[in-house]
């Protein structure tokens, strides 16, 4: 049976096939190639829209990629920028902390400093004292006044006159201040004039640097005042000449800024003939810019000379020459050098007949001398409270005044900071054969420098004794050490 109905059911199909057929054939032509065309279109119509489905799909999957790996470099630089900033940040913040820190240090270092100069300067109150009355002069200080018999007649004698106070000191400067330390609070341009009890007082470079004088007796700070002059114009670019006839002794100016000797055009000028040509080299510069030989700008430069008092005591033709020339020099520093930034600095441990410097010097500093004669030569004042003081100051404390400085800022009593020297360099003098370096010392410096040594072996200052170092006899030597106690030289 069921062979049968599969029999059947095949030779049924074909009959469905046959009337399917015949159906299609009964349809007008026309109208089956319509449908087989719109039929041809659809279909293609929903390969195309099924083609641009999935490319949608894949673009969209793209650049949800590509936002994907832009946003996770995006975090990755925002992470590590953020972490820098944060770890700069932390950084500064302990840079600060640490600045702060060293800032509060040197604040009680400084307090400490003053009070110590307080106590020292209290402790130093009687021997003030004594000078004052002795001089009849009243001194009060706080609660304790002293009066003078001598002063009491002075008012008999002069009537109405007032007696001079000495008054204690209301606010005492500091006795040490490092250059490092106040070096950032320097303006550019600007120059150290010294530190006051109210702070740093600086001035324009073009008003005081073409001339300065510095005077004071051995160890009272000229050299450091001096270098710390050759460490500000060396920030600034200058170059530099430089004579010091006192070349061979150890605390020599020479040695003080051997640190500077690749700044010298010429080595440090040892011997007359040696400062000569430095001082004709410089001199010559000058006069060639002055007559528009040289193009501008001009390359800043200084000449330091030490010593310049025993320059001003010629014995030889040649060493006139060299004292003519820096005459000269001197002048033309204080009244023309700074138009053509060219300048001096002149050092010397008096002031006797050195007139012709404090001239035409636009700053003189002024440090420790112990004769009043020494004392109102180089001060131009008749002040006895300010030479009372001086024979106390510590090493660095000056009296500062000069052409170069305006109503109220000269004449001021102020603390020289301290520059330590650059001990690097070197001295390269020519490579040739020549005389041997003979010192621009004259006989005055030879018996000034015997008594020093006499005084430094603690020995008793005779001529005798002084005669043993120099190359001349006992009366000359007397003649000698009599000059220099004339000159206000503590010899003895």
């Amino acid at each position: 049976m069921r062979i049968q109905e599969d029999i059947i059911t095949q030779q049924k199909e074909p009959d469905k096939l046959i009337g399917i057929s015949a159906v299609i054939q009964s349809l007008p032509l026309p109208f089956v190639y319509w449908c087989l065309t719109f039929g041809t279109i659809g279909l293609a119509f929903l390969i195309w829209l099924f083609s641009a489905w999935l490319a949608l799909i894949a673009e969209v999957i793209f650049w949800l990629g590509v936002c994907g790996i832009v946003f996770q470099i995006a975090r990755f630089l925002f992470k590590n920028v953020h972490y820098v900033k944060r770890e700069n940040a932390q950084t500064k913040t302990i840079e600060e902390q640490s600045y702060q820190a060293k800032l509060a240090s040197r604040k009680i270092e400084i307090a400490n400093e003053t009070a110590l100069a307080k106590l020292q300067m209290h402790q130093q109150l009687p021997t003030v004292a004594r000078y004052a009355i002795k001089n009849g002069l009243n001194v009060e200080y706080g609660g304790l006044k002293v009066s003078s018999w001598k002063s009491h007649i002075a008012s008999i004698q002069g009537g109405d006159t007032r007696v001079e106070q000495i008054e204690g000191p209301v606010s005492p400067l500091p006795t040490l201040v490092r250059y490092e330390d106040i070096r950032h609070q320097i303006p550019e341009g600007h120059n150290v004039v010294g530190i006051a009890d109210t702070g740093l007082i600086t001035k324009e470079d073009r008003h005081i640097g073409a001339c300065v004088w510095i005077i004071g007796g051995s160890g009272s700070g000229k050299t450091s005042t001096t270098s710390l002059r050759l460490e500000e114009r060396a920030d600034c670019g200058h170059l530099f000449y430089g004579v010091d006839p006192h070349w061979f002794k150890d605390d020599s100016l020479t040695n003080a800024v051997v640190g500077f000797s690749d700044r010298f055009l010429l080595p440090m000028a040892r011997d007359t003939k040696e400062a000569k040509h430095v001082l004709e080299t410089f001199l010559k510069e000058f006069q060639e810019r002055k007559a528009g030989k040289v193009e501008k700008p001009f390359q800043k430069i200084t000449l330091v000379v030490d010593e310049v008092g025993s320059l001003n005591d010629p014995q030889s033709d040649e060493e006139e020459e060299v004292l003519k020339l820096l005459k000269t020099i001197t002048r033309v520093c204080g009244q023309e050098a700074r138009n053509f930034n060219m300048g001096g600095i002149f050092i010397s441990q008096q002031a006797t007949g050195l007139y012709w410097i404090g001239n035409v010097a636009l700053l003189v500093v002024v440090h420790k001398l112990l004769k009043e004669n020494q004392q109102k030569l180089a001060t131009q004042t008749d002040d006895k409270q300010l030479f009372a003081s001086m024979r106390l100051w510590p090493k660095g404390r000056s009296y500062v005044y000069g052409m170069g400085l305006e109503e109220g800022e000269g004449c001021l009593v102020l603390q020289q900071p301290y520059f330590e020297k650059q001990a690097s360099g070197e001295w390269i003098y020519p490579d040739v054969e020549q005389e041997e370096v003979i010192p621009i010392a004259s006989d005055l410096d030879r018996v000034y420098e015997a008594c020093a040594q006499i005084k430094e072996r603690g020995e008793r200052v005779t001529v005798r004794e002084v005669a043993k170092f120099v190359p001349f006899g006992k009366t000359k030597v007397s003649e000698l050490m009599q000059k220099l106690e004339a000159q206000g030289c503590q010899i003895s």
